[in-house]
Order: C-alpha cells, then structure tokens, then sequence
C-alpha cells in the first residue's frame, strides 16, 4: 500500500468504549486543526454499541476513518493491525479515552519537519474522569534544555523518570519504525507502549520536543491497570519480560556502549525483577515465592543484577533483591509482615 506524504495516521483500539469516554475522544480528534489526518480505529471485539458509534463518527468526519473489526486480541494486536492497514508517512498510537489540543497533531508534525526528526514528543497532564487536569506535566517532570536532543539521551532522562512518554504524546516518522522494525508486542499486558518508547529512543537519531502539554490522560476506574484481574496480578512479569525484551533488542542493536544500556541493564531490571519477586509472593504466596526464587536459572539471573549502579542509585531495593536471594525466609516475613501494616493503617 503506497504511503502518502504529510498524511498523519493515529490508530485507536476500540473495546467497550461507549461507557468509556469514546465519544469525548471522538470530538478531540474530529477538531484536529492538521490535515490531512486519516483515524484508524480497530474494534477489539466490543460487546456494546462502540461499532455503531465510529461508522457514525465515519460518516460525518472531515478527516479520513477507517474501522477494523477483529475478535478480542488485546491492545497490542489492535495497536499492530491498525499500523499495517494505516498509510500515513507520521504514526500515532491513542487510547479511546485520550484527550488532545486542536493543536496537537499540528505541532508535533511541525516539530518532527523542522528538526528532520524519527520522532516527537509533547508534555501530557492528568485528568480525572470528568477531564479536570489534577496535575500539570511541569508539577513533577521537566523538559529537556533543547528542541531536540538524540534519543538515547532522552531514554535515560525517560529511564530515570525526569522526562516520561505516555502514549498520546509521541508521534512517530512511519519509515523510522519500519526500518527498526519496532512494534508491538501481542499479549502483553503491561508496559507495552514502554517498551515502543525504550526500542524507538534507543534508535532514535533525533528526537523533537514540544515544549508544552497538548495531551492529557485521564485517569479513571476502568483503565486497565484498575479493572484487568490479569493485569493486577501478572502486570510486573509482563514489566520484567518488556525490559528484557528492550536488553535483548538493543544488544541486537550494538547499543551495548551506550549510557542508555547501562542504565536499563544495572538499574531498570535488577528493579523490575524486585518487583516481580514481590508481586508473586503478595499475590501467589509463599509457596509460589520460594518456587520461583530457589529455582537455579532464575537465581543465577538475578545474582546477575547485583551491580554498583544499582546499589547506588537504590540501595533500598538493592538490599530487598540480596535478601530475597540469600535469605527468601527472612525476606518473606518482612515483606509479609510490611503488607498487612498497611492493610490495617488503611483500615483503621
């Protein structure tokens, strides 16, 4: 399929949206100030009228929409068959219940053009569920100095949690994704636009920045990470397999000198496997728990992990991994012991 120049393309999952704020989103894109802009949205087997809502939105946009219906698959499948069905020369990956600037589009293809960037990124604010912003993107985070900057020195500010992505931030150069083939990764759970983010910063030659939030995400009790039971209970594997996944990605890559590497590999993942250990004793057990961390090979990986960067900068978790290692007894107790404290303190 020939791609066309300028065209923007934004793929949107789709799944039980009607409840969940689609429509709102709908009027965010319809008033897009760019052009031309093409929506491609891929219902993930919705059980409510979100199929009737697009072919609605479809027949009166101004802009380019296109639908794709698939049995549920998750996110990531959605998120992958709408970029292959898309023509776009720029890519945006959106939520169904993301809300977005006029400007929006319009700045982040204007930023990408004037910096020949693979990619741009904007600030985001939070919002609570009627769309209120409760916290501005300069509250806690910060911009880097310049309007552009190489991408793995934006990945390690992004690593270390001083200039985050979210999703309906970033808008990618097409050719730029294909040529590193970077897409997403079907069944997973969590951490599945991190994991874009990690592989296309990695490769990213330059990196354009919108000094300013034209995207906000709302939070809400039907987001994933508050009603998928399986996200709740798996969402740290998940986590820990992306940023293994990200390792093994940039090794392919010959990205083994750089900071970025050495950051993800001495910090990010002895972290994530911290996480892991606690998540599988607090939501499978003790059982579970000594399985897992007698097992040798795993053992033998996180020993791994051990490294003076991580100590460092954690020193907290730093110790939480040597005591789960070395003495699962002992680390199970006080984990154990530290959850139900909480319990009755958010009880009492």
């Amino acid at each position: 399929m020939p791609h066309s120049k300028n065209l923007i393309s934004v793929v949107v999952p789709v799944y039980n949206g009607v409840s969940k704020f689609l429509s709102q989103t709908l009027n965010f894109l319809e008033n897009q100030d760019y052009s031309p802009m093409e929506y491609i949205f891929v219902d993930d087997g919705s059980e409510d009228d979100s199929l009737r809502l697009l072919e609605d939105f479809a027949s009166k946009s101004k802009h380019m929409v296109k639908i794709i219906s698939q049995e549920n698959s998750g996110v990531c499948v959605a998120r992958n068959k709408g970029f292959h069905a898309s023509r776009g020369e720029y890519i945006a990956f959106c939520d169904q219940d993301d809300i977005f600037s006029p400007a929006w589009s319009r700045s982040l293809v204007e930023a990408i053009d004037k910096h020949q960037a693979d990619m741009a990124f904007c600030g985001h604010d939070f919002a609570d569920p009627s769309g209120k912003v409760f916290r501005r993107y300069t509250d806690k985070f910060c911009y880097p100095n310049e309007d552009y900057a190489k991408g793995e020195d934006i990945l390690v500010d992004y690593m270390l949690g001083k200039t985050p992505l979210w999703g309906g931030s970033v808008l990618y150069r097409r050719s730029f994704l294909e040529e590193n083939n970077i897409s997403y990764t079907p069944g997973c759970l969590c951490a599945e636009d991190n994991e874009v983010f990690v592989k296309s910063l990695a490769m990213a030659r330059k990196v354009a920045i919108v000094k300013e939030s034209l995207a906000i995400w709302r939070r809400h009790q039907f987001a994933t990470s508050f009603s998928n039971e399986g996200y709740k209970l798996y969402s740290n594997l998940h986590e820990l397999a992306s940023y293994l996944r990200c390792l093994a990605f940039m090794k392919r890559k010959g990205k083994q000198n750089t900071m970025a590497f050495q950051v993800l590999s001495n910090l990010i993942l002895p972290s994530a496997y911290v996480n892991y250990v606690e998540k599988i004793l607090i939501g499978n057990g003790i059982k579970e728990f000594e399985r897992v961390i007698r097992n040798r090979a795993f053992k033998e990986r996180i020993k791994k992990n051990f490294k003076w960067l991580f100590l460092k900068k954690r020193p907290d978790l730093f110790f939480k991994l040597c005591l789960a290692v070395f003495s699962p007894g002992v680390y199970a107790s006080i984990t154990l012991a530290r959850k139900q404290g909480k319990v009755k303190k958010k009880e009492g």
